[in-house]
């Protein structure tokens, strides 16, 4: 079962792992302290890529989300 299957409503590169609603969270907790391994353990992902986009090195164009919803709420079906 393909990722575009579990998650079809949400705007993603058909490659990507991750959505922009996701990076948007993800630089939302980062500002909020949370450390990029705890955020990559629950996205599923290297925690070089949380870094990556901490640093704006990767989806430089996704702004933070205006409220970081509590990991445990978010559901990530990958």
């Amino acid at each position: 079962m393909g990722q575009e299957q579990l998650r079809p409503e949400i705007n993603r590169d058909r490659r990507a792992k991750l959505a922009e609603e996701d990076v948007a969270q993800i630089k939302a907790h980062l500002q909020n302290g949370k450390t990029p391994a705890a955020l990559a353990r629950h996205f599923k992902v290297h925690h070089v890529t949380i870094c990556k986009i901490r640093d704006m090195k990767r989806w430089r164009r996704v702004a933070p989300a205006s409220e970081a919803i509590p990991l445990s709420a978010l559901s990530k079906k990958l």
